[in-house]
């Protein structure tokens, strides 16, 4: 392994055009760990979603692409972009969503420190159709994709380079907000927005309707749920259903937290439809990092070699029923339970590590 001579303790993290700010979280906690100085640049409707800012070096707020920016507007963030990096002598950028377009109109000019690219994707697709990706690549030779999964499928890319998966499995702890939950509660938690295309939430409900779910067990949606859905939910709860826990707006982070700690199995209701091969959701790597065994459709289960042993299954037509079954403290919730707790692999020090030497190569 041949390490960079010239590299320095240094790095920004940069988000421009997406929302990924959970894998930033793992990112920062990396990078912090082994001393180094973190500089934030990000669209500045983003700058709130980390909770202490304090952790930053400094921070570099550019505008936000959704707002239709004008010529002036995205010359002005290149502009200030290369003022930043060579005032902090910034030697590393790590970019959050490498797809995103935004992202190559702002790197049009070279920075003037910067000798060090990583990039995160987030669709792999990207990788091999897009022409984003293919000039970006001049500047960034080292890629991360989100599972091993992924890896496998991106067969061929435009030049050489280092392509490596990362699991961004750390998240922000937080002690403020109390949250009770009962004596014999049994929580399936669907962590993230509760959108109908991306999770297969309808299906839930109809079986809900359906069979009777045992009187301990809760279904906590956790986030925003979609408006085509939402008034079927909504009415659910204020019909009386005890089993549903929902909220009306984004979750709060502490309070995000809390219920992924109290939760007993995640379930994230995939479409596998949507998602495909070329991408991975976000759910499994919360899964992972709060150490919470998962329960699956059977064909998804099956489709990935990272669920195995940490996961439970159901079909479609046997949903309520495994939730059931599970709910009663089978032997296999605690065997899930205990290898997603002592997984050699899917940790924290391992994805940092690995992190680490990437950057440093």
């Amino acid at each position: 392994m041949v390490f960079m001579k010239s590299i320095n303790k240094n790095v920004a993290l940069l988000e421009y055009g997406g929302s990924h700010t959970e894998c930033m979280y793992f990112q920062i906690k990396s990078l912090k760990d082994n001393g180094y100085n973190v500089f934030l640049i990000c669209n500045k409707s983003l700058v709130r979603q980390f909770p202490d800012p304090d952790i930053f070096s400094d921070i570099l707020e550019l505008h936000d692409t959704y707002e239709g920016l004008t010529n002036k507007e995205k010359w002005g963030d290149v502009k200030k972009l290369r003022r930043f990096t060579k005032t902090n002598n910034i030697n590393t950028v790590v970019i959050n969503t490498l797809e995103h377009r935004a992202v190559r109109n702002l790197l049009l000019l070279p920075l003037p420190k910067v000798k060090n690219y990583i990039g995160f994707v987030h669709y792999v697709r990207y990788m091999l159709k897009s022409g984003t990706f293919k000039w970006l690549y001049r500047k960034v030779k080292k890629v991360c994709v989100l599972s091993d999964s992924l890896l496998k499928v991106v067969d061929k890319y435009p030049r050489p380079m280092q392509l490596v998966s990362i699991y961004p499995i750390y998240y922000p702890s937080f002690d403020n907000y109390q949250l009770e939950k009962k004596e014999g509660e049994f929580w399936f938690c669907i962590p993230g927005a509760i959108v109908p295309q991306h999770r297969n939430i309808q299906s839930l409900l109809d079986a809900m309707s359906k069979d009777k779910l045992a009187d301990n067990i809760r279904v906590v949606l956790l986030g925003p749920i979609e408006s085509s859905i939402y008034p079927q939910i909504k009415k659910m709860v204020d019909d009386g259903n005890p089993h549903i826990i929902m909220f009306d707006s984004r979750v709060p982070q502490n309070v995000f937290d809390a219920y992924m700690k109290k939760t007993d199995v995640v379930l994230p209701l995939i479409n596998s439809d949507f998602y495909g091969k070329y991408r991975i959701s976000g759910t499994y790597n919360l899964a992972y990092g709060y150490r919470k065994a998962m329960l699956l459709e059977k064909e998804v289960q099956a489709s990935n070699d990272d669920f195995k042993g940490i996961s439970m299954s159901y079909t479609p037509d046997n949903i309520i029923e495994r939730m059931n079954e599970i709910s009663q403290l089978p032997d296999e919730y605690y065997t899930c339970r205990k290898a997603m707790e002592n997984h050699p692999y899917l940790n924290i020090k391992t994805q940092c590590d690995k992190f680490i030497r990437l950057l440093e190569e």
